[in-house]
């Protein structure tokens, strides 16, 4: 099931969420850097729309949307290939008729999870890290 996210105790389960998959997924970053972002990242989540995947009645998976653009999708290690990321970025679709986001190059499973969706790369550049970013957009 699919919802939007409103309450104080499942934005607290989202941000653990968004902590594990940045850690697990991008291991070419130091986990310290997404620890000390946590809290930064808490207060974005209360002005973003935040759509989750339930799974007994916790979310396992979650999509951020600030307006027209993806913050990032993110699926327990668990419960990746079951079809959640498509469901969510289907909310998402449904909303707009044109979406971007940004995604490490190194994280190829997410790019390539983009391309089957039809998103196409527009720019690429450093972020603080040092590490190349696509910018990309999908449009209907």
């Amino acid at each position: 099931m699919i919802k939007k996210v409103t309450t104080e105790d499942e934005m607290g389960r989202i941000s653990e969420i968004w902590l594990e998959s940045n850690i697990e997924t991008h291991d070419f970053i130091a986990a310290d850097y997404w620890k000390s972002h946590l809290a930064e990242v808490k207060q974005l989540m209360i002005e973003a729309e935040i759509y989750a995947v339930y799974e007994e009645e916790q979310p396992v998976a979650f999509i951020g949307l600030v307006g027209n653009y993806i913050a990032g999708i993110f699926i327990l290690k668990d419960y990746q290939k079951k079809g959640y990321g498509k469901k969510l970025l289907k909310v998402a679709q449904q909303k707009y008729s044109e979406l971007h986001l940004s995604v490490y190059e190194k994280n190829q499973n997410a790019v390539a999870f983009y391309k089957y969706q039809n998103f196409i790369i527009i720019e690429q550049k450093m972020d603080e890290n040092n590490e190349v970013e696509y910018l990309m957009v999908w449009t209907k």
